[in-house]
Order: structure tokens, then C-alpha cells, then sequence
């Protein structure tokens, strides 16, 4: 609980909040005469929800209770700092149905995206709109296609990695380096490595691997 002490301290001394106002006169002048409530200036309203927030933020995740959660997210991705990495199955998950891609752009509804890595050896679907591209085997990276609007994907890093806001051609994105835990529309949460992820037009893109931000980067911009 310290941290999160220290950073509502921050908080509320960052704050401006109005003087208390002052109720003798008024209340002898108006003794018997019905006075409207004074209106809260907005100030103090918008402490209030921050506070809120910050709180709630706190205490979303049961294993992260002793330390303020950083929040961040692109569409349909949240990703959510934490002290202790939520507990993972053995063994790699795969998921979803295999298909090819031309089975699953009928049903995804949009063009598959392909990075210039060549032909995927395995093609996952996750209906409705969750498209995931295998390379090697066994395999060695992910590159999944996600069309927002349905069960969003969730990450945990740990509190001492450095999740990092990056741009792709212009376009928000965000890089996670090393071990983390993912769970993706609802499955068993597993271990995934170092993971770029990016908007690019209605689609979140991500690409999972052992990676290096340089390499991971060039995979992206190779997306048309």
C-alpha cells in the first residue's frame, strides 16, 4: 500500500481545491429564508474522479493489491502492469480452429494482413475476428490480426518491465519485451514473448517472438 499512498499524496497535493467557504454571515443573514446548496466547482469534482480512478485502477487485478497499476491499451488490447504475473498452464496454446487463410477471410470479414516472412506453416481462427498466423515449427513466432469490438485480448507485464509506447508508420503501438502472460478472448492464460502490437487502420496487429524492438519493427513496417 505505500505506493499507492505516495501516489495519492501526488495527487492531492497536485490538486488545486477550493477554500472552504464561509458560512457564519450567511447563515445569520439567512436564518428562516431557504438558501440554494452551492454548486461544487468543477475542480473538485475532477479530483474526486481522479482519485476514483487511481483507486480502481489499484485494485482490479487480486495479484497486484500491493502496487498501482499502470494502464496501458491500444484497440481492443489492455495491458495492465502488475507485481506478480498471473499463474500460466504448461506447455504452449494454440487455440481456436485451424483453417487457411482464404477459409478465414470469409468469415473474419476483412483481408488477411501478411508481413513479408513468407507463407505461415499453420493458420488459426478465433471467431469471429481474431486471426493468428504461425511461423516455424515448432514455432518460433505469432503474428495475429484482431478486428476490435468483441472480448478484448489482455496482457500482464510486470511491474519492472518497461512497457513502451511506440509508432509504426505513424500509428500508435506498444512494445513488451520479454516473458509476459496473455490471455486472448477468454482462453488459458499462457507465457508469450517479447510482443509488438500496433493499429493499422480498423485492425490491431501483433507480433510475438524472441524478438528485439528493431527486428520486431522491420516485421511491421513490412505489413502493406
Amino acid at each position: 500500500m505505500a505506493d499507492l499512498e505516495r501516489e495519492l499524496r501526488a495527487l492531492a497535493a497536485a490538486v488545486e481545491l477550493p477554500e472552504p467557504p464561509e458560512l457564519s454571515a450567511r447563515v445569520r443573514a439567512g436564518l428562516g429564508r431557504h438558501e440554494p446548496r452551492p454548486r461544487r466547482r468543477p475542480i473538485l469534482a475532477f479530483a474526486v474522479a481522479l482519485l476514483a480512478v487511481a483507486i480502481g485502477a489499484a485494485f482490479a487485478v487480486p495479484q497486484s493489491r500491493s502496487a498501482l497499476l499502470r494502464l496501458f491499451g491500444l484497440k481492443g488490447v489492455t495491458v495492465l502492469r502488475v507485481d506478480r504475473l498471473p499463474p500460466v498452464g504448461p506447455g504452449p496454446v494454440v487455440f481456436g480452429e485451424k483453417t487457411t487463410l482464404a477459409a478465414a477471410a470469409r468469415i473474419v470479414g476483412f483481408r488477411p494482413l501478411l508481413p513479408k516472412l513468407g507463407k505461415p506453416d499453420a493458420v488459426y481462427l478465433e471467431r469471429p475476428a481474431y486471426l493468428v498466423l504461425l511461423y516455424g515449427k515448432p514455432v518460433r513466432l505469432r503474428f495475429s490480426e484482431l478486428r476490435p469490438g468483441y472480448s478484448p485480448i489482455e496482457k500482464f507485464a510486470k511491474v519492472s518491465q518497461e512497457v513502451r509506447p511506440v509508432t509504426v508508420d505513424g500509428r500508435p503501438g506498444l512494445w513488451i519485451p520479454g516473458n509476459h502472460v496473455v490471455i486472448e478472448f477468454g482462453n488459458q492464460p499462457r507465457l508469450a514473448g517479447s510482443t509488438l502490437l500496433w493499429e493499422h487502420g480498423d485492425l490491431t496487429l501483433r507480433v510475438e517472438g524472441k524478438l528485439t524492438l528493431a527486428q520486431a519493427l522491420e516485421i511491421a513496417r513490412s505489413v502493406p
